[in-house]
């Protein structure tokens, strides 16, 4: 499905252009009438910018190759996930187990060995970080790219540590997608957070303890996932965790499939998992 960016320069261009043609009519001393020229030209302008926006999604359909049916989105994911894969110059197995493993949850065993056998060849070509880019930023909207952004960044730290060549691959591909930086910044919040959380229960559960010592590190990266700072109200923390429930839910990104699915179910726990640490700690 193509979304309309940036449609108002279509309403704007037009409805400029009719103030202009509105000078040469009949009736250009008539307020009224050089504001109806002008909101007539707006709707063609908004049409033209439209027909423009799908030709243009159309093109990128036609020759960069990655669209085609109900797998335009997981061919796009795994020739990106490829990519963050062998930027460091090795193929990690941990990684490769990662992705086999998010497409078993997901397909029959049959399906999963035809799309790890694509990803595997995706492996030994070199693919342009900006097409994929243009394709990205045409057809995924916010919600897609935060999954993205969110299954690269796992595949990159799937053994432990994310380094400086990974994450400067996965911020290329974030700007040509035209992804915020502050979404994947929160993204590698997340991926923190979530190791600290694991070494915290294992403690709490080799300790018998109920609560561990929550460090203050962990407790920021919980307030930064939110998006909130340290000294917002509790209502202020409620308000931005239900605006990110309603995001980043599961069920918003169903239609995608495949890979996304489960990347969206555990970014989400996540998200659950700062909020409930920031209870634990203010004991609401």
């Amino acid at each position: 499905m193509v979304r309309l960016k940036k449609s108002w320069i279509g309403i704007v261009g037009g409805f400029i252009i009719g103030l202009i043609l509105s000078q040469f009519s009949d009736d250009a001393q008539n307020p009224i009438s050089v504001f109806i020229l002008g909101a007539a030209f707006s709707i063609f302008g908004l049409l033209i910018y439209s027909m423009i926006q799908v030709t243009i999604s159309s093109y990128l359909s036609r020759n960069f190759g990655f669209l085609k049916g109900e797998e335009k989105f997981l061919s796009t994911i795994l020739i990106l996930a490829a990519e963050v894969v062998k930027v460091d110059g090795k193929i990690d197995g941990v990684e490769l187990d990662l992705v086999k493993k998010r497409l078993e949850g997901e397909f029959t065993t049959e399906d999963t060995a035809l799309y790890f056998q694509r990803f595997q060849g995706y492996l030994k070509v070199k693919h342009s970080i900006s097409k994929l880019g243009k394709i990205i930023d045409y057809e995924f909207d916010e919600g897609a790219k935060t999954h993205l952004i969110y299954l690269l960044v796992s595949i990159a730290a799937a053994d432990g540590l994310l380094t400086d060549t990974e994450l400067k691959i996965i911020k290329r591909i974030a700007r040509a997608g035209n992804i915020r930086p502050a979404i994947l910044m929160r993204t590698v919040k997340m991926f923190e957070f979530k190791r600290e959380q694991r070494y915290r229960r294992k403690s709490q559960q080799s300790s018998g303890q109920r609560k561990s010592t929550l460090s203050v590190s962990t407790l920021w990266k919980a307030y930064a996932i939110i998006g909130v700072s340290a000294d917002a109200t509790m209502d202020e923390v409620k308000k931005a965790y239900r605006k990110l429930a309603k995001i980043h839910h599961p069920d918003k990104v169903a239609h995608l499939g495949g890979m996304h699915q489960n990347t969206a179910k555990e970014k989400f726990q996540i998200i659950v998992d700062a909020y409930d640490l920031i209870k634990e700690k203010r004991d609401v």
